[in-house]
This record gives structure tokens, sequence and C-alpha cells, in this order.
């Protein structure tokens, strides 16, 4: 599977949210409509362990809304996870709609 590389910027009046534009030399109009591309709000973090990350983009008929919970390790400490879902429960967010990432074959960097 191919990364892709790109820069997440915070705006200039919230700098929790974050604009997220991917390194490269294609047309300007497919590079915003390829996955990852476009504007995160962080919900929420504790600044060692993880960070809990918003994305919602519309284009019509197509809707995505995404959380993402980022951690520094592959397994998030249980201290981190309850503040995680005290984050989710206090934004009336359905912790049950999460997927838990499987980091067996993911390579050491």
């Amino acid at each position: 599977m191919i990364g892709l590389l790109g820069t997440a910027t915070p705006q200039r009046w919230n700098r929790a949210e974050l604009v997220f534009k991917i390194d490269s030399n294609l047309p300007p109009m497919l590079v915003r409509a390829l996955p990852g591309v476009g504007n995160y709000k962080v919900l929420g973090t504790d600044y060692t362990s993880f960070a809990l990350l918003y994305s919602c983009s519309d284009m019509g008929i197509l809707h995505a809304d995404l959380l993402w919970v980022l951690a520094r390790q592959k397994e998030l400490p249980v201290s981190s996870r309850v503040q995680v879902y005290d984050i989710l429960s206090t934004l009336n967010i359905d912790p049950g709609r999460l997927t838990l990432t499987k980091h067996n074959k993911c390579p050491q960097f």
C-alpha cells in the first residue's frame, strides 16, 4: 500500500482545526478529492499519548464523517482509553461506531 504524504496546518482563527493537504504534482482539483484531504478538528488530546480527530466531508451524494484516535504507541493505555470514551460521551458520540485497527502486520518505524 502506498502512503500519501502531506501537511496538516492549524487554522489561524482556531488552532484546534487543521487543514490537511497532500503533497502532489497532480492537478489541484484531483488532489482535493483524494482520501484524507480536508479539514480536521481536534476533539481532545492528553498531549502525551493520544489525540482524537474528527473530519466530515460532503460531496453532493457522498458523505463521510470520520473519527480517529491517534496514539503514539500501538496499544493505547487503559487510562487513555477512558479519557477518549469520556470525551466521546461528553460530545454525544456513540463509541460503538469505532472500529479497532489491528496492528499485528504494521512495520516498525
